[in-house]
C-alpha cells in the first residue's frame, strides 16, 4: 500500500511537472502569434482598413437600403472626384472605398451645415472622392478655402479604394486655409498628426464620432461656440 502511495505522488508531481511545462509552452505560444498579429496589422493595416470598412458597409447596405443615395447625392449638387471650381468655396469632403456605396449627404447635422454656411453667404461644394489625387487635388486647390471632412478616417489619414493619404504630406501648404473639421473619427497612434495644421483653426477632437457627437457639434458651431483650436502663425 505505502508503494502504490508513493507512486501516487510521484506521478502527481510528475503531472505538475509536465503541466508547467505545457502552460510555459503555450505562454511563449501565445506571446509570439501576438507579436505576429501585431507585425501583420502594422504590415497590412491599410488593406485591413478597407476590408473591414468593405464588411462594415455590406453589413450596413443590408440593414439601410443604399440604393437612392447616390441619386440624394446628386441632387444635393454632389461633385465626383475633383472638378477645379474657380470660385472660392467650403469643400465638403465624402471618402469612400467601394464605388457602389454612397454617404448619407442629407442627413440632419449635414442640412444644419449646408444650411449654416449659406447663411453666412459663403459658397460649397459637396465632393465624393475614391482616390487619393482626388481628395489631394481638393486639398491643393487655391480656390477652396476651408474644409469640412465626414466618412470613415483615422486622425492622421484618410483611406481611399487606391491607397492612403497622409496628412502630412500637406504640412506647410501655403496659403493656409481658413479651418479644417475633421467630423469622421479621430482614432490612431499619432494624436497629433491630423490635417489641422494646414490652416488658421481647426477642430479635431480625438476618438470615436456618430452622428449625435457630430449634430452636436455643429450645433455649437453654428451658435459660435465650438471649441475652435487655433494654430500659431
Amino acid at each position: 500500500m505505502l508503494t502504490v502511495k508513493i507512486i501516487s505522488v510521484l506521478f502527481l508531481l510528475w503531472f505538475i511537472y509536465i503541466s508547467l511545462e505545457t502552460f510555459k509552452a503555450l505562454f511563449v505560444w501565445i506571446l509570439a502569434f501576438t507579436f505576429f498579429i501585431f507585425v501583420l496589422i502594422m504590415s497590412f493595416h491599410p488593406q485591413i482598413q478597407k476590408l473591414l470598412y468593405k464588411l462594415r458597409d455590406g453589413l450596413y447596405g443590408l440593414i439601410i437600403p443604399l440604393t437612392d443615395y447616390d441619386e440624394r447625392f446628386r441632387n444635393y449638387g454632389g461633385i465626383e472626384g475633383f472638378k477645379k471650381i474657380e470660385e472660392e468655396h467650403i469643400a465638403i469632403v465624402f471618402p469612400e472605398i467601394d464605388e457602389r456605396l454612397y454617404s448619407c449627404v442629407d442627413s440632419k447635422e449635414k442640412v444644419m451645415l449646408y444650411n449654416y454656411i449659406t447663411n453666412n453667404e459663403e459658397q460649397y461644394r459637396i465632393y465624393r472622392c475614391l482616390h487619393c489625387e482626388e481628395f489631394e487635388n481638393i486639398v491643393y486647390s487655391e480656390y477652396v478655402t476651408g474644409l469640412h471632412i465626414f466618412g470613415h478616417g483615422s486622425i492622421s489619414h484618410l483611406t481611399f479604394k487606391d491607397g492612403v493619404v497622409m496628412y502630412r504630406q500637406f504640412y506647410g501648404l501655403q496659403p493656409k486655409k481658413e479651418f479644417v473639421c475633421q467630423w469622421h473619427c479621430n482614432i490612431g497612434k499619432f494624436k497629433d498628426i491630423h490635417l489641422g495644421h494646414i490652416a488658421h483653426r481647426h477642430y479635431v477632437k480625438e476618438g470615436y464620432r456618430h452622428y449625435f457627437i457630430n449634430k452636436k457639434d455643429i450645433q455649437k458651431l453654428i451658435e459660435g461656440t465650438l471649441e475652435w483650436t487655433i494654430n500659431e502663425e
